[in-house]
Parts: structure tokens; C-alpha cells; sequence
């Protein structure tokens, strides 16, 4: 079906394309999926809503099939834990995207115990195709001596879907985190490059106009975190370096940042975007070599990937062999959506050919891996490229 529509204003009322518009001339008050849960209670109704006013059929469709995904949860909430499949667990809500869903077996915490309590947003990426990236981040915090709490009943950041389409959705779907993280009391660790970036960008909105999104005062107790700024700190950095097990022996790594945890800076707070060194001084820390290379920071061309893969490809190209002339024979970074786009897109360029690919390793990975009592190769196996390659001549005190 053709669709074209104004993502900013509805189609004029004689426009011949009015019929697949998704606003009528007049928006009305905001009234979205989470006003329609304040009213039976599901979200307190202080809470700013969200959501913009759509066509009365298909808000009609979404409320049968909401409706109908609550009965069925009620109805197996019910029925009792005997009624659930192996390895089931009761649903708490529509909304809810699970607790707990990391690494299974996490180490015991350092002696000393827990040095810190942080609050954590998983974000959707590392429930889904980025898991290995949740994994490494619980396990290394728990090497670390950092507890980390995930905020109950989490939703999506909005990612790039929500701030292209609507400006007010896209810091409602974060406002509504930022509340979350502001009960549970604690700073918020971000390891999602993404949701860090609408995170702090909500934060933003909500400091400087909190009566435009319905609250009379926003004064948060609490940081936004990213992951690689708390690993990268001087403090933390000596922890890890004391507790390095397997060193890297070395290892020249391309650290690549990437768009989001970095730009814009009046966002993000960044005062070195353009060259940044975090990743830099973990891999140090961890006895590898970080090289010095020209594409730390482009864009891996993000979700046009799937839209515009020609792009995708030239850019990730470009990337690759930037890190391949500076002697990289690994990549690493801390963002999901740049990791999956650095593996997939070399196996295109490369004909599916792993063995011509730089591995792309999450910082967190390399951090578990080289403070952790095991030498497995479990770590590894959601990677399209494997990395074990680059460790096959290393002594078996220092494998991966």
C-alpha cells in the first residue's frame, strides 16, 4: 500500500491520500496508550501521557488486541505457576520488558562486597539480538563489586523511531524511565548507546520546560550513566587493571565510538566528542594496544542498514579497512547497533567469509573475559564473527 503522510502535520482535508493519514486535521488532547492505562490504574495519572491522536479504527484495533493480551496474562496469572510452560515465569504487565534476564550464574561479588548500587536499564536491544552485550555488562559489574538493580516495569527508549515521528512521544517513552529511576533512587547505568542518548535527551526536555510536558517541577536526584564513562573512570580503571587475569597480551584494537553515546554534546554533556579516549584506556587497562585510526567516530550508518544497505556497506567499509591500515585486528565498542552493523555488513563485503572479517568485541566482553576465572568460549556465541581465531597461539593461562 502507498502511504504518504506529513509527519508533522495532517493532510489537508480534501488531500487524496487523507484516508492513510494517522492524525485528523485537529489532534486532540493527548490521549495514548498509557492515558487509557492511568485509568484503570496501571500508571499514576500525575505521570505525563503520551501519544498522538490516530484514526478511531485503528485505536479501536489496538485496544482489542491489548485487551486481549491482558486476558490471556491474567488468565495463565490465574491459573498458577502449574500452568506455565518450563522455564515460564508469571507476567507482571503489557508494558513490563522483564527483570533479570541477563547472565545466569553471575561470579560472586569481590571480596569487600558491593562497592556501589546502580540503578539499570537494559534497553530492548540487549533483551534482544544484542543478549551477550547484557551478559558481559552484568558480569563484569559483578567482578567489579557494582550491584546492579533493573528498574521494574522498563519501556522502549523510543530509539530513532519515536524522536523522527514525534518530538512530545519520544520524551514521554523516556520521562517515563526517568521516573522509574527517580523511585528506585539510585544513578541509572545506560550501556545502549541509543537509549543513553533519548535518556539524557528526556532529561534535557524535562529540565528546561517541565510544565510542557505536565509536571510542575523536574529535579532528579539521580545521573544518567553510561557505561563506558563509569568503566573509564581513573578509579574504576585501577580496580580493573588490579584484577586483569587474562591479559591481552597486546592485542591492537580499534576502539570505535560511534554517533550516539557521544553527539551531540549539548545532549549527551560530551566534551570530547570529536576524540575520545574512554574505550582507549579500558583496553589499555586490560594489557592490549588501542590504535591510533582515523574512524573512531563516523557513522556506521545506524538503522540504514536495513533501508539503504548500499550506504550501509560503504560506510562499514570504509570503517574496516580505516581499522585494518592502522594494524587493528579487532574492533571494539559499546554500542549494540554498531556491533551488529560491523559483523553483518563484513560478512557482505567479504562473501561470508569470517575468516577475512575483524572480530567486533563490546568493551564489557573483553573486560568479563579478562578478570573472569573461566576461559570458555561461550561468550562468543552470538558473534557472526568468531574472535577465538586471534587467541589460538596464546598460552592457555591468557586464551579466550
Amino acid at each position: 500500500m502507498r502511504l504518504l503522510r506529513d509527519l508533522h502535520h495532517a493532510l489537508p482535508e480534501r488531500h487524496r491520500h487523507r484516508a492513510d493519514d494517522g492524525r485528523p486535521a485537529r489532534a486532540g488532547a493527548r490521549q495514548g496508550l498509557l492515558s487509557r492505562r492511568a485509568a484503570r490504574g496501571g500508571v499514576p495519572q500525575s505521570f505525563p501521557q503520551f501519544g498522538a491522536a490516530i484514526r478511531p479504527d485503528v485505536r479501536t484495533w489496538h485496544d482489542r488486541r491489548l485487551q486481549a493480551v491482558e486476558r490471556r496474562h491474567a488468565r495463565r496469572f490465574q491459573a498458577g505457576p502449574q500452568a506455565l510452560g518450563a522455564g515460564q515465569a508469571a507476567p507482571s504487565s503489557v508494558v513490563h520488558q522483564g527483570q533479570g534476564g541477563g547472565a545466569k550464574n553471575l561470579p560472586a561479588l569481590p571480596e569487600g562486597g558491593i562497592d556501589v548500587r546502580l540503578s539499570y536499564y537494559p534497553g530492548c536491544s540487549l533483551t534482544g539480538a544484542s543478549r551477550e552485550y547484557d551478559e558481559s555488562v552484568r558480569e563484569t559489574m559483578a567482578l567489579l563489586g557494582v550491584e546492579l538493580q533493573e528498574l521494574d516495569d522498563w519501556n522502549c527508549c523510543g530509539a530513532s523511531s519515536a524522536h523522527m515521528t514525534s518530538h512530545e512521544l519520544a520524551i514521554d517513552l523516556g520521562a517515563r524511565n526517568l521516573k522509574l529511576a527517580a523511585e528506585a533512587g539510585d544513578d541509572l547505568l545506560v550501556p545502549c548507546s541509543a537509549c543513553f542518548q533519548r535518556l539524557k535527551a528526556a532529561d534535557k526536555a524535562l529540565r528546561e520546560d517541565p510544565r510542557e510536558y505536565d509536571l510542575d517541577s523536574y529535579a532528579p536526584g539521580f545521573e544518567i550513566v553510561h557505561i563506558t564513562s563509569l568503566l573509564a573512570g581513573q578509579e574504576m580503571l585501577a580496580k580493573i587493571a588490579a584484577a586483569v587475569k587474562r591479559p591481552l597480551d597486546g592485542l591492537p584494537v580499534a576502539c570505535y565510538y560511534g554517533c550516539l553515546s557521544l553527539r551531540p554534546p549539548k545532549i549527551t554533556g560530551e566534551t570530547a566528542c570529536e576524540i575520545p579516549t574512554r574505550l582507549d584506556r579500558i583496553v589499555a587497562a586490560l594489557g592490549g594496544r588501542a590504535v591510533a585510526w582515523s574512524h573512531k567516530t563516523e557513522c556506521c550508518s545506524g538503522s540504514l542498514t536495513m533501508a539503504r544497505p548500499d550506504i550501509s556497506r560503504r560506510l562499514i567499509g570504509d570503517i574496516v579497512d580505516a581499522a585494518r591500515r592502522a594494524g587493528a585486528k579487532a574492533l571494539a565498542t559499546d554500542c549494540p547497533m554498531c556491533q551488529a552493523n560491523l559483523e553483518s555488513r563484513q560478512l557482505d563485503l567479504t562473501g561470508g567469509d569470517a575468516e577475512q572479517a575483524l572480530p567486533v568485541f563490546f568493551a564489557t566482553e573483553l573486560i568479563a573475559q579478562a578478570l573472569s576465572d573461566e576461559a570458555g568460549g561461550k561468550r562468543w556465541k552470538g558473534h557472526l564473527i568468531d574472535p577465538r581465531k586471534l587467541f589460538a597461539a596464546a598460552q592457555p593461562e591468557t586464551a579466550l
